[in-house]
């Protein structure tokens, strides 16, 4: 039997991402709290309340996908009881890490410290159309306020997600990284960042 990995030829499966963090200013962030009478307003409220983030935007193309997170998808193909990547297991994560991106790694570059923060996607999120996985994170005031180098997604063990540093105890059993990706955004100095990530598989 050949080793089907090893076996490049013109059919590949490509990984395409992209990501986009719209910066709402801690002004619009305390607007949206009052209007809203929510202590942290989801993407939809800023979306409605605002034509644009007043701290601008960024974007950025690419991302690695993992080894951990090969193995959570190809498990979930075959049936072999893989949670998926739906709302109640969906944890994006940022950080302050400028490592590069690569197949080993299992958490973000600074996991564990105040330089990371993962959380639960924002509900409904994420959603699927044409092979491409759409996730949206609204980051508010008090959270991951720090320089944005790296961003990933993981995939709960299960059981509820509590919003942290560490990867490995966001859920009672320990998620899986899906992907990994190093590319500056900037410094989050409170407001509140909605945070766009897209996937395709072709």
């Amino acid at each position: 039997m050949p080793d089907v990995l090893a076996v490049r030829g013109t059919e590949e499966i490509h990984w395409a991402a992209w990501a986009r963090v719209d910066k709402y200013s801690p002004d619009q962030t305390a607007h949206a709290v009052r209007v809203s009478g929510l202590a942290e307003p989801g993407a939809g409220v800023f979306r409605a309340l605002f034509r644009a983030p007043e701290d601008g935007t960024a974007e950025a193309e690419g991302n690695l996908l993992v080894t951990v997170g090969l193995g959570q998808l190809t498990n979930l193909i075959t049936g072999g009881g893989a949670n998926a990547f739906s709302n109640a297991n969906a944890i994006v994560g940022v950080g302050a890490g400028t490592a590069p991106a690569a197949i080993a790694d299992t958490a973000l570059t600074d996991d564990g410290t105040a330089n990371a923060w993962y959380q639960q996607a924002s509900s409904g999120y994420p959603i699927q159309s044409g092979g491409a996985i759409t996730c949206v994170s609204a980051f508010g005031s008090s959270a991951a306020n720090f320089t944005w180098q790296e961003w990933s997604w993981s995939i709960g063990g299960g059981g509820a997600i509590t919003a942290g540093h560490q990867l490995s105890a966001v859920t009672s059993t320990p998620p899986v990284m899906l992907n990994h990706k190093v590319q500056g955004f900037g410094a989050k100095v409170g407001g509140s960042w909605i945070f766009t990530t897209v996937t395709a598989l072709s």
